[in-house]
């Protein structure tokens, strides 16, 4: 064994593990993304069911961000003509193996939430009619309770039943807050492979897997049982349970009758959103129209329940979002609402005619903003003036803002001494003591608000601020509904990792010397434990108890990155290597079990006979042919970087999504030497594409489909089309991410690009050329307008990070 690596992440980077690594969140970013829909549309059609829609998000990520294929190398070459076809064929296939996977996982969470609702609401309405929650009402919810647990432990796969319960003991959000704590601490870097087989990886990578492992464990502890089957022939582990579930329900709920009522209210949004999501996965619905409409409910809610007294309104989202006081301040914080009553006081205001009384006397949002943060200026001024005062050097006792309302040349020139010695700009001086006697005398007369006169600028903020917390809620209740569907995601996380290992197990096992047998069989042992632990995971998340091909099929279909189908096939019909040395047959399916030790070795064997394959098929290229093997090795590459867009799409989607945790060194994301030169590179190779058509008004890629914005403007893409269309997809991205990014229009792109053309062919050939000429242009002056956007789009992500890293810096002061 090695030494072992090891590096300490500071307290805070539990946040970033909550915020931005979990499972759910993955898929709920590809989910909320309009860039990301328009890949999603392509696999399931913007009308489909919520299961569709989800899982057509999960595949977005599986292919895109954890790059899981379904076929080989040599197969991308042969199609790299028709590379986007090729690739969402490939997508087709990671969506139906997810739909078999998945089954009716989004049905199975929203009956359990219908259910947890139910609860919450009984118990709630008994406490509203004042009915005391005595003995008896307790040992009435206690029996209902019991017989709920048993009844859907036969009718609910086991994994699903878990969770549920899980939920009512409380037990989910303790067990995966402990892990989060857990991996925000020691993180090893570096350890001896043998170590690296036999322990699991990182668990923050696949929290929803080690939260159901964990949850499991405790349950069995705490609740005194062996197995699932020990739990359907006896009653103490149930009576454990249901009295556990009843002294945490009990303790949910505020004690102030006013509090039970705002959490009765929220009850009832949570019981019309779970109806919303019930209907939108029975029958396909058109999702922007659904999505739009279910937040506008949630919004006209929202403002109701703002009107109310304060902290009725924060009982209402503490329930809602099932928040504690604490997590519930810093969410409203964190969406704009730094004070709640001021936030509820200005529901209040006839906003028509504010915004009415704003525009007759000329005020704006950032004059609120001014006046409230000079007002150190204009008491530095006032001091001044009392100092003038005190000294005798002034007889009038007017205050400064009097003598700027009431000017006269004497009051001038005392205005001006004094400004002069405070160090502030006269004329500003004069213009903010005229705004805000404007303020005292109309706005804070007729709309009263306590505090800084930047308050008001709040008003401005209540469309943004409803829009996105109607968003956050929203979002929250369709991650109620994800949480198996991400489970099933970080299994190919797993399996990934593992395939990593097991391609280091086998460098091993192909450079080890007869005298190292005892290497071989170590490493070979390892591999296979690792698969059958696998194998015991999977056959429970799949639901596969029963079914050995299923959960195998998977494990070798990720493995040798083939699809589902093909692998399933294979294991089904194809002679297995266990028989080899004696008959070619296949596995008795009637004979083994999802966790078998046999089906490990069998995919092990197929798997090491893949790599062996791959290894001598390289070996004959390079022997055979040494510029054949160069020629096939840049095809792969061409294939792959094809899609020249996704490197620039993940440097600018990181850094301004990076920028913003508490932990980064803004530094590290700035534009550098390797990240212009890996997009000079991208930038040469999409001047290269053939055949591609564009639409000459947006630039927008249309070899696949027409622009719906501008009918009849497709064209042939020359290189300085495909040049202004990748720096305008740039300038995009940092639009969508930082949206106060100044957009330049695709017409002022092009002219940009067009005139760096001209200039560098003018020095090779003494004269300008046409922008169909530029298909002409050499290498090397390829390479130099390549670098000149590259530089252009270093210099406005920059600006872009910078100012975003500013804004979060400013909102934690706050």
């Amino acid at each position: 064994m090695g030494e072992i690596v090891a590096v300490r992440r500071r307290k805070i980077a539990e946040e970033g593990i909550q915020r931005f690594f979990q499972s759910i969140y993955q898929i709920l970013n590809h989910f909320k993304s309009k860039y990301d829909r328009e890949f999603l549309y392509k696999i399931t059609t913007e009308e489909n069911t919520l299961t569709n829609l989800i899982i057509g998000s999960t595949t977005i990520h599986i292919y895109h961000f954890l790059g899981i294929r379904t076929k080989s190398d040599e197969e991308m070459v042969s199609r790299t003509r028709n590379i986007k076809a090729f690739q969402n064929a490939e997508k087709k296939e990671i969506f139906s193996e997810l739909l078999d996977l998945v089954g009716d996982s989004i049905n199975y969470e929203l009956e359990f939430f219908k259910l947890s609702i139910d609860y919450e609401e009984q118990i709630l309405k008994s406490m509203v009619s004042g009915e005391d929650l005595n003995e008896r009402f307790t040992l009435k919810l206690s029996e209902q309770i019991e017989d709920h647990i048993i009844e859907s432990l036969n009718k609910y796969p086991i994994s699903y039943w878990i969770d549920h319960i899980g939920e009512l003991t409380g037990y989910s959000e303790v067990v995966k807050n402990q892990i989060l704590t857990e991996t925000a601490g020691l993180k090893i870097i570096g350890a001896d492979l043998e170590r690296n087989l036999i322990e699991e990886g990182r668990r923050d990578q696949y929290l929803e897997l080690t939260t159901f492992s964990q949850l499991i464990k405790k349950a069995k502890k705490d609740f005194e049982f062996t197995s699932i089957r020990d739990l359907k022939i006896e009653t103490f582990p149930i009576k454990l349970m249901t009295n556990q579930i009843i002294k945490y329900v009990m303790n949910l709920y505020p004690i102030s009758t006013r509090g039970i009522h705002q959490y009765l209210k929220a009850t009832d949004l949570k019981k019309k959103l779970f109806a919303e999501l019930l209907a939108a996965n029975k029958k396909s619905t058109n999702y922007m129209k659904m999505e739009e409409r279910i937040l506008s409910e949630i919004k006209t809610e929202l403002k109701n329940q703002a009107k109310l007294d304060p902290n009725d309104f924060v009982y209402f989202i503490q329930n809602l979002l099932e928040l504690n006081f604490e997590e519930t301040f810093a969410l409203l914080s964190r969406l704009g609402i730094d004070n709640v009553a001021l936030f509820c006081h200005v529901q209040n205001f006839d906003l028509e005619m504010f915004f009415e009384d704003i525009k007759l006397n000329q005020l704006s949002k950032m004059s609120f903003m001014k006046v409230g943060k000079k007002e150190n200026e204009l008491q530095k001024v006032e001091d001044k003036l009392n100092e003038l005062k005190n000294r005798g050097k002034i007889k009038s006792g007017l205050s400064g803002q009097e003598l700027v309302l009431n000017p006269t040349p004497e009051g001038d020139k005392i205005i001006e001494l004094a400004c002069q010695m405070a160090n502030v700009d006269c004329e500003k001086y004069k213009q903010l003591c005229k705004k805000k006697q404007i303020i005292i005398d109309i706005i804070q007369k007729k709309y009263p608000l306590k505090g800084p006169y930047s308050c008001y600028s709040m008003v401005y903020d209540l469309p943004e601020i409803y829009q996105n917390l109607s968003r956050h809620v929203y979002y929250k209740y369709i991650e109620k509904v994800c949480r198996h569907i991400a489970r099933v995601l970080e299994t190919y996380i797993k399996i990934k990792e593992d395939k990593g290992l097991f391609l280091q197990g086998l460098r091993r096992i192909f450079n080890s010397t007869e005298e190292e047998e005892w290497v071989v069989v170590n490493i070979e042992e390892l591999i296979i434990q690792r698969i059958m632990d696998r194998q015991q995971e999977l056959s429970i998340i799949f639901n596969a108890e029963t079914d050995a091909y299923l959960v195998n099929s998977f494990i070798l279909a990720r493995l040798l990155d083939i699809d589902l189908k093909s692998a399933l096939n294979m294991l089904k019909n194809e002679p297995s290597s266990v028989y080899r040395n004696s008959a070619e047959l296949t596995l008795p399916r009637e004979l083994i079990s999802p966790r078998s030790y046999i089906i490990a070795y069998d995919i092990l064997t197929r798997f090491k006979e893949h790599q062996e394959l791959l290894l001598m098929k390289k070996e004959q290229v390079f022997e055979s042919n040494k510029e054949k093997k160069l020629q096939y090795e840049k095809d792969v590459q061409k294939a792959r970087t094809l899609t020249t867009l996704n490197w620039i799409d993940k440097k600018i989607t990181s850094g301004l999504i990076s920028i913003s945790a508490t932990t980064t060194n803004p530094t590290k994301l700035y534009w550098n030497e390797k990240d212009q030169k890996i997009t000079s590179e991208n930038l040469k190779l999409h001047s290269e594409l053939e055949n591609i058509k564009i639409c000459s008004v947006c630039g927008k890629d249309l070899t696949n489909s027409p622009c719906s914005d501008h009918p009849g403007s497709e064209k042939e893409a020359n290189p300085v089309d495909l040049f202004a269309s990748f720096y305008s997809f740039a300038l995009s991205r940092i639009k969508l991410h930082w949206s106060k990014t100044k957009l330049p229009t695709y017409e002022a792109i092009y002219n940009e690009v067009l005139n760096w053309v001209l200039e560098i062919t003018e020095k090779r050939l003494g004269k300008k050329i046409n922008p169909e000429e530029s298909k002409n242009l050499l290498e090397g002056e390829r390479l130099e307008v390549s670098n000149k956007i590259a530089s252009s789009i270093g210099i406005i992500l920059d600006k872009a990070l910078y100012k975003k890293f500013k804004a979060s810096m400013k909102t934690r002061k706050n």
